[in-house]
């Protein structure tokens, strides 16, 4: 078992002893594939406010901080066989809004105009129906945004000023393994479905007046 970073991330110091704690008590669930720092619940308080346990099983599994198994990184595949029908036999998303977006994004991974080792690592979860382990407490700070140096997070984004916390202890367990469809669409809407058109839009023809690293709407 191990922990992985990004350069650009900052975790809190709650983050170590809480995926200590996930690697350990999962270690042997086989449907279990990797323990996330991140949570993007900040961005709808009602909807945190509501949450009664500590943490939840996904589908989704961010990876700015985050920890995982051998038993798990072994299943990982990084390049589609035949890509339609791989896609086509995922049965895992819970609207068409949701599937189509990621096919769209998959199949442009798939033809090569995606470079990236995360989503290919989401496929493998979802092709063996396993789980991320995700916290209703953000506890990594993505301070890598809008700096020179950025790969991947060149513009500003809605996760700039996302506060981090002390995780709880003792720590809410769910009472059964089973996937939350309710947080993972709402995870869904949060950190995955694109701005509307309007939004996007009126972002553009800001940045091309104020410059490449303004928006008016964080999205």
């Amino acid at each position: 078992m191990g922990i992985i970073f990004d350069d650009d991330c900052l975790p809190h110091p709650s983050f170590f002893p809480y995926c200590k704690e996930m690697l350990e008590r999962y270690k042997n669930i086989e449907n279990i594939f990797m323990v996330s720092g991140f949570s993007a619940f900040d961005l709808d308080k009602k909807f945190k406010e509501n949450f009664q346990e500590d943490y939840f099983f996904s589908k989704y599994g961010h990876i700015w901080g985050w920890g995982s198994w051998r038993r798990a990184w072994k299943y990982y595949q990084k390049e589609f066989i035949n890509f339609e029908q791989e896609f086509k036999s995922l049965d895992v998303f819970h609207s068409k809004e949701e599937r189509n977006y990621w096919y769209k994004i998959l199949k442009r991974y798939a033809k090569g105009k995606i470079d990236t080792w995360d989503y290919p690592w989401g496929y493998t979860m979802w092709k063996y129906k396993a789980f991320s382990i995700y916290p209703k407490h953000n506890m990594i700070a993505n301070i890598g945004f809008n700096t020179p140096d950025a790969l991947h997070t060149k513009a500003p984004s809605k996760y700039d000023n996302l506060p981090t916390y002390n995780f709880p202890s003792p720590i809410k367990h769910p009472s059964h393994i089973t996937q939350n469809i309710k947080a993972d669409l709402k995870d869904f809407e949060l950190s995955y479905k694109p701005a509307p058109l309007i939004i996007r839009a009126i972002n553009k023809a800001w940045r091309l007046s104020f410059g490449k690293g303004k928006n008016l709407f964080s999205i």
